[in-house]
C-alpha cells in the first residue's frame, strides 16, 4: 500500500479532543443493520456533532458501512467498528483532522484490507455437505443445527447456492411440520 497507517489520528484522539474543545457539546449516533440477497449483514452508522448541547441541528454528520464478518473484528464488532468509523468521519468534517489527514487510521487500516481482499480471490466452500445434511434433517432440532452450520459458513457459500440452501431449509421445515 502506498501510505503508513502510523500516520493517522485514531479516532478515540478526537472525541478526546472534541470533549476538551466543546465540553457542552453533544455526539449522536445512530446505528442500522439490514441483511443483503446474499445473506450478508451490512451495519451502517450515521454520526451527528452540536458543539452546544441545546443546538437544534448537527454542526457537521458523518456515515459509515461495514459488514459483518469481512475480518476479524466484523466478526464480532462490525456495529462498533462501524460507530467509531462514523464518528472519525464526522469529527473530521467538523475541526478534528490535520490538514491532508481526514482519514482516520481505522478508515485507513479498512482501504488496505479492501485492496488486499481485491488481490485475493474469493474461494467458496462446496455446499453439496449442507444440501445433504438438509436433505437428512429429521426434525426441527436437527435442521437448527444445520441452519447454524450454514449460517457460520455463509461468507465462504457462493451466493446461488446460500439462496438454494434458504429454499431448501424452508422445504424441509414445511415438511417436517406436517408429519409432525
Amino acid at each position: 500500500m502506498g501510505f503508513d497507517l502510523s500516520q493517522y489520528e485514531l479516532v478515540e484522539d478526537r472525541i478526546r479532543a472534541f470533549w476538551e474543545k466543546f465540553p457542552n457539546g453533544r455526539l449522536l449516533t445512530d446505528v442500522k443493520f439490514h441483511t443483503r440477497d446474499n445473506g450478508a449483514i451490512v451495519w451502517t452508522c450515521h454520526s451527528l456533532l452540536f458543539i452546544d448541547k441545546d443546538d437544534a441541528r448537527p454542526t457537521t454528520t458523518g456515515f459509515a458501512m461495514e459488514i459483518e464478518g469481512t475480518t476479524p473484528v466484523n466478526k464480532y464488532s462490525a456495529a462498533e467498528n462501524c460507530e467509531t468509523s462514523s464518528l472519525g468521519r464526522c469529527l473530521a468534517n467538523f475541526l478534528f483532522a490535520a490538514k491532508g489527514k481526514r482519514a482516520s487510521e481505522s478508515e485507513m487500516k479498512k482501504v488496505k484490507r479492501m485492496t488486499e481482499e481485491e488481490k485475493t480471490p474469493k474461494v467458496y466452500e462446496d455446499a453439496k455437505s449442507f444440501f445433504d445434511a438438509l436433505d437428512e434433517a429429521d426434525t426441527i432440532q436437527a435442521l437448527d443445527v444445520v441452519r447454524n452450520r450454514i449460517t457460520e459458513n455463509r461468507g465462504k457459500i457462493a451466493p446461488p447456492d446460500l439462496d438454494s440452501l434458504r429454499n431448501l431449509f424452508d422445504a424441509r421445515k414445511a415438511m417436517i411440520e406436517i408429519t409432525v
